[in-house]
Formats: C-alpha cells, structure tokens, sequence
C-alpha cells in the first residue's frame, strides 16, 4: 500500500468515525426529547389526576349539602307536625323521627367538616400546579427545539459526510479491495475496526505487536491484529480507538 493509498484508506476511517460520532450524538438527543415528551406527558397525567380529585370532591360536598338540604326540610315539616301531633302515640312517632334525622344532620356536618379541608387542600394543589407547570412546559419545550435544531444541523452534516464517504469507498475498494472488505466485515461488530498502535500494542485487546508487523506497520502497511483482528497502522493523522 503506497502513501496515497494509506491516506485514502484513513481518511475513509476518519469519515467513518465521524459519522459514528454524530450519529451517536443524534441518537442521544432523540432520547433526551423522547424523556421530555415523557415528562410532559406525565405532567399532564398528575393535572388531569388532580382535576379528577378536586372534581369529585366537589360532586361529594354538593351531594352532601343537598342531603343535609333535604334532611333540613324534613325537620322543618316533623318539627311542625309534632307541634300538631294530636295522640301521643304520634308525638312520640314524631319525636323519633325527629331525633333520627339530627342524628343524620350530625353524621353529614361532620363529613362536611372533614371534607371541606381536603378539598380546599386539592383545589390549592391543582391551582399552584397549573401554574408551575405552564413554566415547566415552556421550558421543555424549548430544549425540544433546541435539541431539534441541533438534530437538523447533525443531519446535514451526516449527509456530507456521506457523500465524501461514498467517493473514498469507490477509491478505496479499488485500491485497496482486501483491506477495504475486511474493514467492511469488522464495522458489522465493532465501531473501530481500525486503531492506531499505541506502545506497540492494539489499543484495544493490548496483544503485544511482533517486531516484524512494527516494520510492516511503520511503512503504511495495515495489518490485522492476531488477537481481536482489528486493523492496525501507526500515524499521527487518524482516529484512535
């Protein structure tokens, strides 16, 4: 493999590795906004939550005032009647009936009593959450777009990438066809298959290059490591693992 080969097939590497980067850097921002339509999502869920609560809180504290409404009524008429009452059989009817119904009145005051706290405690809650959560909402939306703008610019430059790519695959295939094919092989596997020597050892399984590969490596010869079969070259310009 001559000098320019060797550039070519680097430089192939190079795009690579950068097209890796960037797609990596997409991926991550698609999550970073797939977690904020979630959080989103469940800040909607805890308002609709609360709404339901307070709702029904309400429904139960106009239910109860419209019993004790009716129960109110009720000893109105059994008060006046027992005033009338003409047997003392009826009297003492009356007087039941009357005593039953306070107790009733009893038993739904002191539900009221006890339910009007929870609602106005919810009623607060849903409010103050309404209110936090429109700035919260403002705010994630806001790093959505941000994170979109940035996926977009990513994308344009992925496509240059890959145009520059699909010239040096062309190159490179007819230049260097076995090197070019196990390159291809090795990128199934692993996002590096080609690295840089470092120490006289692969970078990444550290087997221990013989002397004679550093010869062969120091004058733009690729050659495969004999422990994890990655591609190995010495020079400055290039990608590491």
């Amino acid at each position: 493999m001559n000098q320019s080969e060797f550039n070519q097939f680097i430089k192939l590497v190079e795009v690579d590795k950068e097209i890796y980067q960037l797609s990596r850097e997409k991926a991550n921002l698609k999550t970073q906004i797939e977690n904020i339509e979630l959080d989103i999502e469940n800040i909607q869920k805890d308002i609709e939550s609360l709404h339901r609560t307070v709702l029904y809180l309400k429904r139960a504290n106009s239910e109860l005032e419209l019993e004790l409404k009716s129960l109110d009524n009720q000893f109105a008429i059994k008060s006046k009647k027992i005033n009338n009452a003409s047997t003392t059989r009826e009297y003492y009817s009356l007087e039941q009936e009357i005593e039953a119904i306070k107790s009733s009145k009893d038993q739904i005051e002191t539900e009221l009593f006890n339910l009007w706290p929870q609602l106005e405690e919810n009623q607060n809650l849903y409010d103050q959450t309404i209110v936090n959560a429109k700035d919260k909402k403002e705010n994630l939306i806001k790093d959505i777009k941000s994170f979109e703008t940035r996926i977009n610019y990513l994308d344009k430059q992925i496509e240059e990438l890959n145009k520059d790519k699909q010239k040096l695959e062309i190159s490179v295939s007819n230049q260097t066809p076995e090197a070019f094919v196990h390159y291809n092989s090795m990128k199934e596997n692993v996002h590096n298959p080609v690295v840089k020597v470092k120490s006289n050892n692969c970078p990444v399984c550290f087997y221990e290059i013989t002397p004679h590969e550093i010869i062969k490596i120091k004058t733009n010869q690729l050659t495969r490591c004999q422990n994890c079969y990655r591609l190995l070259y010495a020079t400055s310009a290039s990608p590491e693992s």
